[in-house]
């Protein structure tokens, strides 16, 4: 993903690529302190990708280890000849599990001062929007207002409260429908 502005005078942004063995490139941008992960690219072609909107990155993303969910996504992008997945999430703050974003959000900023120009961008310049971060998106009511931000953003169904769907708990074969919150 590359965002239409410069990098400020004197910041540096901490972004890294390399490629896997598995025939992709991989590129993401972390913020100096290593607290937030503003963005992560997957890519295995030249071509437009699906922007996939999640709920927050977690600290073992950069361990090496397989990403079940990446990997779904990654295949239903595939099947609808995209290039690559950027993912970028409702908060950029790194947690293990939503309890722990929970806990931080009580003395921390943990969506990031850069977490929407970032979601913008990649939802402008993406063909497909999946909204997909599941029911912690209600989390000050930020999934609501995420949704604002989107260009026509697409589902995979909505929880019993309203939020979309994640990847991991949904069939494969589950079609996209437009995503409209309650």
């Amino acid at each position: 993903m590359v965002l239409d502005r410069p990098v400020s005078p004197g910041r540096r942004p901490r972004l890294v690529s390399k490629t896997s063995v598995d025939e992709f490139e991989d590129s993401f941008e972390y913020s100096d302190d290593g607290l937030y992960r503003w963005w992560y690219e997957r890519r295995w072609a030249d071509g437009p990708g699906l922007c996939w909107i999640g709920l927050n990155p977690s600290t073992g993303d950069t361990t090496g280890r397989p990403r079940p969910t990446l990997r779904k996504v990654v295949t239903r992008a595939k099947a609808a000849g995209l290039s690559a997945v950027t993912v970028v999430n409702l908060f950029s703050w790194r947690a293990t599990k939503p309890a722990d974003l929970q806990r931080a959000a009580r003395s921390h900023d943990v969506i990031g001062h850069r977490t929407d120009e970032v979601i913008v961008e990649a939802s402008r310049t993406s063909p497909v929007t999946l909204a997909a971060w599941g029911s912690h998106g209600r989390l000050v009511d930020r999934g609501r207002d995420v949704t604002g931000l989107l260009d026509d953003p697409l589902c995979l169904g909505v929880t019993a409260s309203g939020e979309p769907r994640h990847p991991l708990y949904v069939a494969v074969g589950t079609e996209l429908v437009p995503y409209r919150p309650r």
